[in-house]
Formats: structure tokens, C-alpha cells, sequence
């Protein structure tokens, strides 16, 4: 059952059916009459829409795991080279440090991590995964991911590069 918005008082439904090849038994209750709570359906065929893939590596929209560049597999929570499930082991922020002044304790066993992740789309504090980014509100609409990394691009585009920045020792401000 999905809202159909925030503000709306009414839901879509989706209902799978166990079905033959040739379809008769969604045949048969396909804009047929249901009613539920005093209120009456109508049974009609779902659009098919998959969504845009979450690649498992890089955690980017847009393309599945099998096509992703990335040299290695990133953690959706810190973006450090290692799986989630090695986050508590191998990220700098849970595996603690004895040689630090204090020294940082390591994350408890079976504790969920207290620092706070950071979103490689949208750069909020949430795991590049969560249902709470953007992104994923987003995940059926193409052209709004695009657009959303065509602003990071052009952000990084304009920022003057280091060798075009004027120096005090150039005598330029």
C-alpha cells in the first residue's frame, strides 16, 4: 500500500498475483469491482516501473553494480574502502584509537554506529542508502537525478582550479 501523496486521504494498492503464463487468472479480476471499507475499487494493471538503479559499490544513482567503475566496493556509510558489514572493524570512526590523546574507544559489538554518516548524492548526515535521502524519494524520476548531479558537476566546474588561484607571493589579491 502506497499514499498516494502526503496530503492525500487516498492509497494505491499492489497486489501480485500468482498467475499462468497466459495471464487468465489476472484476466479475470483485471477492472473488476473490489470493496473495501464501505468504498469501491476498481482492480486496473500497474505500470511496470523499476525505478533507476542504486549501484552497490559506489552508491551513486543511475547505473546497477555490474557497471559501476569504482575500483572497490564503498561502505554507504562512510564512503571508506570496505563493505557495511565491516564498517565497526575497518571504518577510522568505530574501530577506535588507542594512540589518540584521549584515547578513542572503539565502537561496542553489536552497537549501531554513533557517528554520523554522510550521503555521497546528497551530502546530508544519513548513509547513501537510507529511505530518508532525496535521492531515494526520487528513485522513479530519471531526469530529476540528472538534473541533481548536473548541479554537482557544474559547482565543481566553476570552482577556480588551484593553479588559476592568485597567490600572495604573486603580489596578486
Amino acid at each position: 500500500m502506497v499514499r498516494n501523496s502526503v496530503a492525500s486521504d487516498m492509497a494505491t494498492v499492489y497486489l501480485n498475483i500468482t498467475d499462468t503464463v497466459s495471464g487468465a487468472q489476472a484476466k479475470k479480476v483485471i477492472n473488476h469491482p473490489l470493496q473495501m471499507g464501505g468504498k469501491v475499487s476498481y482492480i486496473l494493471v500497474a505500470k511496470a516501473n523499476p525505478g533507476i538503479a542504486l549501484c552497490q559499490c559506489c552508491w551513486k544513482w543511475g547505473h546497477p553494480s555490474l557497471a559501476c567503475w569504482a575500483l572497490q566496493t564503498k561502505c554507504p556509510m562512510c564512503m571508506g574502502l570496505h563493505g557495511r558489514e565491516h564498517h565497526h572493524t575497518l571504518s577510522g570512526c568505530c574501530k577506535g584509537n588507542a594512540k589518540a590523546n584521549p584515547p578513542a574507544p572503539p565502537t561496542a559489538e553489536g552497537m549501531l554506529c554513533p557517528h554520523p554518516s554522510h550521503c555521497v548524492n546528497c551530502r546530508k548526515d544519513h548513509p547513501a542508502d537510507s529511505r530518508k535521502c532525496n535521492f531515494w524519494h526520487h528513485r522513479f524520476d530519471q531526469d530529476w537525478i540528472k538534473a541533481q548531479y548536473a548541479k554537482v558537476s557544474e559547482w565543481k566546474c566553476s570552482c577556480p582550479s588551484p593553479a588559476n588561484t592568485p597567490t600572495a607571493s604573486s603580489g596578486q589579491l
